[in-house]
């Protein structure tokens, strides 16, 4: 669901004896942390919502934190090193009950002060209970913060049948609700592993039938850098490396982790996505003609025609 405008008007907030909502703000850290500190600052001009931090370090040598960051008072864990994901994931699980949001959060960002209000004023339109998630477009920079463009705004719908082969819902944008939060701690308690922790996101909010909130005006300023785990998704270069992905099998294994931890999460899901899960792992080991029928019932698409083409040719190809 696209927004097409958030009130932005500072509202009173009952039934706590906080002024703000709390949101945990959940920032996994590795080595280099030299933008931490921009990134922290950024952190602490929030305007109306009350940050809850939860830091993972990953890095081999655990530090001690700087000034700038024990002002926010965190709750420090030493990360899983398990990579990007799991230290998010782990992140997650460690998230208390007094947290009415969650946000993830890139050691090499820089929030606008509205970002987390602008989250959290879209999911309090949602219907209390129901699983929701936001997201936004970024501002991608170059290491000094200077812009170099802007983030592409989704052409399709958002939804599982996508999920399942794409994903748009960028991590470090996103902001779950207390339903989605809910339900990401207790899927992530019975998995190993995945790819992506915003394409898990997505697949499982959208599969349990969840509200998948995109903002197409960019909420932070997303720096590209030689030690990034991964960069903007965009030019011939990430189009060539998708291809590499593709018909190196990468793509594949990536589809093959997600599977897993759906298949291990599934009751979570409504009937109608539980029945295109188990036909998109049935597809994926059929012959030509019955694989490519069943991708048909299921309804896989990515957002612009060249790369739902592609994924056609990858999908006659066995490379799904």
């Amino acid at each position: 669901m696209k927004i097409e405008k958030i009130d932005l008007i500072t509202k009173p907030y009952g039934g706590t004896d906080r002024e703000y909502p709390l949101c945990a703000v959940l920032l996994a850290v590795c080595d280099p942390k030299e933008y931490l500190d921009e990134q922290l600052e950024s952190l602490g001009h929030q305007m109306d919502v009350e940050i809850d931090l939860y830091l993972s370090d990953d890095s081999e040598n655990f530090r001690q934190l700087n000034a700038k960051c024990k002002v926010l008072s965190p709750k420090v864990f030493r990360g899983p090193k398990r990579g990007f994901a799991q230290n998010f994931r782990f992140l997650l699980e460690q998230v208390e009950r007094n947290a009415e949001y969650a946000a993830f959060c890139d050691q090499d960002d820089v929030w606008d002060n509205d970002k987390l209000v602008r989250a959290v004023r879209a999911l309090e339109e949602v219907p209390t209970g129901k699983p929701a998630v936001y997201c936004s477009r970024t501002i991608e920079c170059d290491e000094g913060l200077r812009p170099l463009g802007v983030s592409r705004l989704p052409k399709r719908p958002l939804g599982f049948s996508h999920a399942l082969v794409q994903n748009v819902m960028a991590g470090n944008t996103m902001v779950l609700n207390r339903a989605a939060l809910e339900v990401l701690q207790d899927a992530s308690r019975r998995i190993d592993r995945v790819p992506a922790h915003d394409w898990w996101v997505y697949q499982l909010i959208s599969g349990c039938g969840g509200m998948l909130l995109f903002d197409p005006e960019p909420s932070l300023k997303y720096r590209q850098h030689r030690g990034n785990v991964l960069g903007a998704n965009r030019g011939i270069r990430a189009a060539f490396g998708r291809i590499r992905h593709v018909f190196g099998g990468v793509y594949a294994g990536w589809i093959d982790a997600n599977i897993a931890a759906l298949s291990e999460t599934e009751d979570f899901l409504t009937p109608q996505n539980r029945h295109k899960l188990h036909l998109f792992k049935t597809a994926r080991k059929a012959w030509l003609i019955p694989r490519l029928l069943g991708y048909w019932k299921i309804g896989i698409y990515r957002q612009n025609s060249a790369e739902t083409l592609a994924l056609w040719i990858a999908a006659a190809l066995g490379r799904v």
